[in-house]
């Protein structure tokens, strides 16, 4: 088995660092027509979303 050449990983540290830090107002919202289903998508918003206990 050969070793490769090291990988350089900072462009994925930044992404993560991005996502970790992206703000709850900023997200997108689209509509899929062919289900009528809306969609909505967003880093802070998701975070949120799994922090928050839903059951009550």
């Amino acid at each position: 088995m050969r070793w490769r050449d090291p990988v350089h990983f900072s462009h994925v540290a930044e992404m993560v660092k991005k996502q970790r830090t992206a703000p709850i107002n900023e997200f997108e919202i689209s509509h899929d027509s062919s289900s009528n289903t809306w969609h909505v998508e967003g880093a802070g918003l998701q975070r949120f979303v799994q922090m928050t206990n839903w059951s009550g």
